[in-house]
């Protein structure tokens, strides 16, 4: 049974590593199309949100007060990460996002080492020193001259709250119930896409916006 459960969560995480590339280019897509980057995280999140209350509803609706706030928590980080990629996406590559966005599973262990006190393995410290000079290599320009652009450093930031995330759940939600928690943090970054697109809408005035075009990237 634990050589079952051991296959059956690496190809959930092949899973998640597919969707995970196909996203950034189907933000490029709508970004191309001119949606706002809080409208498009506000439609994904809320719509997640709304098919998983959908599909697991009797577990959700047994949600303790710590499973809520585990979930918020979470989403709160999620947001951030989100927030800062889609914007930093806008501003850079998406060659440079989507590796500037993996760099989070090195930031991983040394957060880990910094909040549980458990140290990274050595290799973890070669695997660094690689990834640093094939950021370096990202930013070069033709004149082979490190030039990075304010795109490059949100994406870095948003890598660093992915991987704020990731050990938040290890350490945090570990024996929760993952339906609830998931759901929480679904809706709770949807919930804040949404404030910030509506402050983005007071703030100037928005040219009304085509969908369709748009509708398979959002999905």
């Amino acid at each position: 049974m634990h050589a079952l459960t051991r296959r059956g969560a690496t190809c959930m995480l092949l899973l998640v590593t597919l969707i995970w590339g196909g996203g950034f280019v189907a933000s490029q897509q709508a970004l191309d199309l001119w949606l706002s980057p809080y409208l498009i995280l506000t439609i994904r999140f809320l719509l997640g949100s709304a098919v998983i209350l959908l599909a697991f509803l009797p577990r959700i609706l047994r949600t303790t007060r710590r499973l809520f706030l585990h979930g918020c928590g979470a989403g709160v980080l999620l947001f951030l990460g989100f927030y800062t990629q889609i914007v930093g996406q806008g501003l850079t590559t998406v060659p440079n996002a989507a590796f500037l966005t993996a760099t989070n599973v090195l930031m991983v262990p040394f957060l880990v080492w910094l909040l549980a006190r458990r140290r990274p393995r050595g290799s973890i410290f070669l695997l660094c020193l690689a990834t640093m000079a094939g950021i370096v290599c990202l930013t070069l320009d033709g004149e082979m001259r490190f030039s990075p652009t304010p795109g490059d450093g949100l994406v870095l930031l948003c890598a660093f709250f992915f991987a704020l995330h990731i050990v938040y759940l290890d350490l945090v939600c570990f024996h929760d119930d993952s339906v609830p928690v998931a759901f929480w943090q679904i809706l709770t970054c949807g919930v804040l896409s949404a404030c910030t697109l509506l402050f983005e809408i007071t703030q100037k005035e928005q040219a009304p916006v085509d969908l369709l075009p748009a509708l398979p990237s959002l999905l």
